[in-house]
């Protein structure tokens, strides 16, 4: 995800449609409600990723709701493992 968004850096439409592109791949292929803590964590990582996708490609706000994000799942995966 970091090289394909590394081709569009500077074209800010691009970068947008690349980010977007990412978040479904994302949602597509990683994402799952699997409550697992090494599971939440490899999940969490790629969704830094995209956050940081966002945030570059100007869309702070779509960064701050998946950093929200990343913040309840460990919660969540954190009481699990307990």
């Amino acid at each position: 995800a970091r090289d394909y968004f590394s081709f569009v850096r500077g074209d800010s439409e691009a970068m947008v449609d690349a980010a977007r592109e990412i978040e479904s791949a994302f949602e597509r292929h990683i994402e799952s409600r699997d409550l697992n803590w090494f599971v939440t964590g490899s999940q969490n990582s790629a969704l830094q990723v995209v956050a940081d996708c966002w945030k570059e490609a100007g869309q702070p706000e779509r960064a701050e709701r998946m950093a929200k994000e990343i913040e309840r799942r460990t919660k969540r995966a954190k009481r699990e493992a307990l």
